[in-house]
């Protein structure tokens, strides 16, 4: 079925009834996209508060020092961190899961 306008019509009226009917379909869509803006929100934030949470029982001191240091970090510091080191021997597993959820 397609929406048509008979010519007749005043192109106020046309207007006006193009305007109703996408409405409808941009209001859906918007909605659909606050949607998955919130799961995507809600799915970092539990990542984000598991490795935070994570990182805090395995080594305290240094997650408060890393804390108190993350304000004076810059994206060039962090470039130089080699991240190898860091990683070795974690299990990431869970980590992954989680990551695989966002791209769903």
């Amino acid at each position: 079925m397609k929406n048509f306008v008979k010519p007749e019509v005043a192109d106020s009226i046309r207007i006006q009834l193009i305007k109703e009917t996408f409405a409808d379909k941009i209001a859906d869509y918007c909605r659909a996209k606050e949607n998955s803006k919130s799961a995507l929100k809600e799915t970092t934030d539990q990542l984000v508060k598991g490795f935070d949470d994570y990182m805090k029982s395995i080594y305290p001191k240094e997650y408060k020092y890393l804390k108190e240091l993350v304000g004076k970090i810059d994206e060039d510091d962090l470039a130089a961190i080699p991240l190898d080191g860091v990683l070795n021997g974690i299990n990431l597993s869970p980590l992954s899961s989680v990551c695989f959820s966002l791209k769903t």
